[in-house]
């Protein structure tokens, strides 16, 4: 019989009884320590073996280290290797083991010790589920269907262990790929996510991408379905992930949202650009930070980004996820939305030099940044690009002088061909005039050392092209991880999704829905407004610029004529070319579309 790789020997007893594993834990706090593990393994450094050998635990996390190795290598190495089941499981659980010896041996494990704790406990049920089914001859996939289990994996940064863990619905199937969604201090009911469609999540905040890639060898996901859901004081990591790598999420839901000025003025600053990712934001009527909600619904309606309200009777609880009907409004919402990775018009703040880059678009700063972010944070370095595919044009809307250039990553979706000479335009100025590389990447300039912008502050005065590009975003790792691990490819979304929009309503109080359409647009000088009101009401039309200026008030051309709709013509031929958003409110319900000028 053919045996794995891992080879172990050790003199601790087996122990699968958690209340032996606390004793454990309760042993080594009295001062008792541990027999020693020993492993031989051509597949992990002596080094990391001696050391875990030889090392006395100081934490509880070491214990259970030393408990994961010794039970399930030996277990592991006890599995016949000629078996196909075996051998199609077999790396990822060589994998595991050689993240125990990793972590035990980390050196700032003692820095992290409650993360590791989280991430051996994590781990556990892990191998358990794993091991046990191998042992039986059935293959572990069939046990994932309504599992409640997690997992681990080194920190990008390889300083701590991150666990987490992810609860599966009951119609789990490997033959089709299903969405996540990543929880942000929120906890989601395990009986009602099971009988979602949707694979939950409770990881760490900033580890959303690679706690997905990790899942991702083990479940089949969709790459162009994964989400953010947040509670509370959550809202502070999910927001940040939302604004900050927008092009990894398709939609996000935050529950009774703990963002409020001035307290998290800090936070505040992202709100605003989220205006590529579609948002729902649902809060109990007796939460005493709806109005705080109700703000944030107002400045993400203010910039044009695609928000919808929904209140519920209630506190500051988490009853959207425990509750089967707010549970299921949440989730429709998510199902609504794909992820797009080529939008028209990409808008993003830039805080911090890791997060340079938005779908398609990659700024370039005039200098090397910290990339402990001081230098960028609050500065509110932004840009607006649209891409305008019809006449093969790319336009700078607006970026911040901090930066000095862009790189675009153009194909088929963004240009209407790239054999075809491509513009790119900033104002009145052409920045390039010509036919783009063959990979699709095309880099331009903004100035250089001989025309350094002089509102730039002396310190920042300079003309680099630096970023910390993601250079591998997660729908492309996700479409990788599916290839290689189930064979199967997820093709690209290629249905545009619908134009930025707002929809204000209460669960509690449904009303005759709001609909609003503008026509032409894109348009120049004038577009017709048609407002679907349902008739006898009082409705407000107001036009705004990207930056929340009022420039037209249109409610005066309505009259209240008991007919259900009203049209007006928007005549712009006196405003700039440029984005603005047209409002209409009607009592609880708003709704806004973005529109744009081209002169």
């Amino acid at each position: 019989m053919h045996r794995n790789q891992i080879i172990v020997r050790y003199t601790m007893n087996t122990i699968k009884n958690p209340t032996i594993v606390s004793l454990f834990v309760v042993l080594f706090i009295a001062g008792l320590s541990l027999i020693p593990v020993q492993a031989e393994n051509l597949t992990i450094p002596q080094t990391l073996i001696a050391k875990m050998d030889t090392t006395v635990p100081r934490y509880p996390s070491d214990t259970l280290w030393k408990k994961l190795a010794s039970e399930y290598a030996s277990r592991i190495n006890q599995l016949d290797s000629s078996n196909l089941l075996v051998q199609k499981n077999l790396p990822r659980l060589q994998e595991k083991v050689l993240l125990i010896y990793k972590s035990f041996n980390n050196i700032d494990r003692y820095g992290s010790n409650l993360y590791h704790y989280m991430a051996a406990t994590s781990l556990l049920p892990y191998l358990e589920l794993y091991v046990s089914a191998l042992e039986r001859g059935v293959d572990p996939a069939r046990s994932f269907p309504g599992s409640h289990i997690g997992g681990a994996f080194i920190s990008p940064s390889g300083n701590y262990t991150v666990g987490y863990r992810y609860a599966i619905p009951v119609s789990y199937s490997p033959l089709k790929a299903f969405p996540a969604v990543v929880c942000f201090q929120s906890e989601p009911n395990p009986v009602t996510v099971s009988h979602s469609s949707y694979i939950f999540v409770w990881a760490q905040s900033g580890t959303s991408k690679e706690t997905f890639m990790d899942i991702a060898k083990d479940l089949h996901m969709d790459p162009f379905g994964t989400y953010i859901v947040s509670h509370s004081d959550g809202a502070l990591g999910g927001v940040q992930n939302a604004a900050r790598i927008p092009h990894n999420f398709a939609a996000y839901v935050p529950l009774s949202s703990g963002i409020r000025e001035p307290i998290r003025f800090d936070t505040w600053q992202y709100i605003r650009y989220l205006q590529n990712i579609p948002v729902l934001i649902m809060c109990g009527t007796t939460d005493p930070f709806i109005a705080n909600n109700q703000a944030v619904y107002q400045e993400i309606s203010a910039a044009g980004g695609i928000v919808e309200w929904r209140s519920w009777v209630g506190y500051h609880e988490q009853s959207v996820l425990s509750e089967e009907i707010e549970f299921q409004i949440m989730t429709d919402f998510f199902d609504k939305y794909r992820l797009y990775p080529y939008p028209q018009t990409v808008t993003h703040l830039i805080d911090n030099i890791k997060y340079t880059r938005a779908y398609w678009v990659n700024a370039l700063l005039n200098k090397n940044y910290s990339a402990s972010g001081t230098e960028l944070y609050m500065l509110g370095v932004s840009f607006k690009v649209t891409a305008h595919k019809t006449i093969n044009t790319i336009e700078v809307e607006y970026a911040d002088n901090h930066i000095s250039g862009f790189d675009f990553f153009l194909n088929d979706s963004l240009v209407s061909n790239k054999s075809q000479p491509v513009k790119v335009v900033r104002g009145s100025d052409t920045l390039f005039n010509g036919i783009i590389p063959g990979d699709g990447k095309l880099t331009v300039h903004l100035y250089d050392a001989s025309s350094i912008p002089t509102s730039l502050p002396p310190m920042h005065q300079a003309a680099g092209y630096f970023s910390n590009m993601e250079t591998t975003l997660l729908w492309e790792g996700l479409s990788a991880i599916e290839q290689t691990y189930f064979g199967a490819t997820t093709p690209i979304p290629r249905d545009v999704p619908a134009q930025q929009t707002s929809v204000e309503a209460d669960i509690i109080n449904d009303q005759q829905p709001l609909v609003v359409t503008v026509g032409p647009n894109p348009f120049n000088p004038a577009t017709t407004i048609t407002v679907n009101h349902g008739g006898a009401v009082t409705v407000s039309l107001k036009i705004y610029t990207i930056k929340g200026e009022m420039v037209k008030d249109l409610t005066p051309s309505f009259s209240n004529t008991g007919s259900s709709a009203h049209s007006c013509v928007w005549d712009a031929g006196k405003m700039p070319s440029g984005t603005y958003i047209v409002r209409a409110v009607k009592g609880k319900q708003a709704i806004t579309k973005q529109i744009t000028l081209l002169k």
